[in-house]
Parts: structure tokens; C-alpha cells; sequence
């Protein structure tokens, strides 16, 4: 890590206008730059060693930028298709039922 990177890091630390996720992020990351373990990383901090590590790895993918969002959870959007909804909801008898009219 350069200086200029790691300058920018302990801003965001620093700052009382971070958020406090990023914060943390960016603590992760002058920790391990300072050689320290995960293990070591995540008892200082109070998180899990998974986390830790999630971070370590985010940042050595994308740098800053890769510690500065969250990744979407949980899965996509499903997408419906309306015309077949109504289609199967109106125009279709259900097995083993009748049909509501």
C-alpha cells in the first residue's frame, strides 16, 4: 500500500463524517497492512475473523473502492411475467379444483 492510499484510510478512520461501517472497513485494512493476523484483527475490533477477512479480500481485489459499498444481498429481483399471471390466474382451472366462477 502506498502512502497516498494509506493516508486516505486513516482519514476515513479519523473522520467523525464516516460511516461507521466504512470506518471499520478501512481499519481492517491499515491493521493487516501493519502485518497483523486476522485473528488478531477481529479480537482488537470486537467482529468475526470471517469478516476480517472478507474486507482483506475486497480491498486486495478493487482497493478502496471494493471496501467503500456493501455487495446487494439476498437473491435478485424475480421478474413476473404479468400478462401470463393473469393468463393463469383467469383463463385456466386449477388441477383438482374449480375454477371460481
Amino acid at each position: 500500500m502506498d502512502k497516498e492510499e494509506q493516508d486516505k484510510l486513516e482519514k476515513i478512520v479519523r473522520s467523525s463524517l464516516s460511516p461507521v461501517r466504512l470506518a471499520q472497513r478501512a481499519q481492517i485494512v491499515l491493521m493487516a497492512n501493519e502485518g497483523m493476523r486476522n485473528q488478531d484483527i477481529a479480537n482488537a475490533l470486537g467482529i468475526g475473523r470471517v469478516k476480517v477477512s472478507r474486507w482483506r479480500n475486497r480491498y486486495a481485489q478493487s482497493g478502496l473502492a471494493g471496501i467503500e459499498r456493501d455487495l446487494p444481498r439476498g437473491a435478485p429481483p424475480q421478474k413476473v411475467d404479468i400478462k401470463r399471471l393473469v393468463d393463469l390466474t383467469t383463463q385456466h382451472k386449477p388441477a383438482g379444483a374449480t375454477h371460481w366462477r
